[in-house]
């Protein structure tokens, strides 16, 4: 189901760097900044600090590959 907005919206390029333990990491797709909220691209974000992300039904699932107890 999608929803049409109504207005406009303003979203600005944003040049951070991304550092993963005291190393920049590249990022393909930059952050995003929409009144005032940073918005990061999921995959590769987490796959700069060692998770691998899917998509499972609308959900976004993120694993270390480390083992589940309980």
């Amino acid at each position: 189901m999608s929803y049409a907005a109504s207005g406009s919206l303003t979203a600005t390029i944003a040049n951070y760097k991304l550092m993963v333990n005291g190393k920049e990491e590249n990022l393909k797709n930059k952050p995003v900044v929409i009144n005032g909220t940073t918005y990061l691209p999921v995959r590769e974000v987490s796959q700069a600090v060692g998770y691998n992300v899917t998509l499972n039904k609308g959900n976004i699932m993120l694993d270390n590959g480390a083992a589940v107890i309980g």
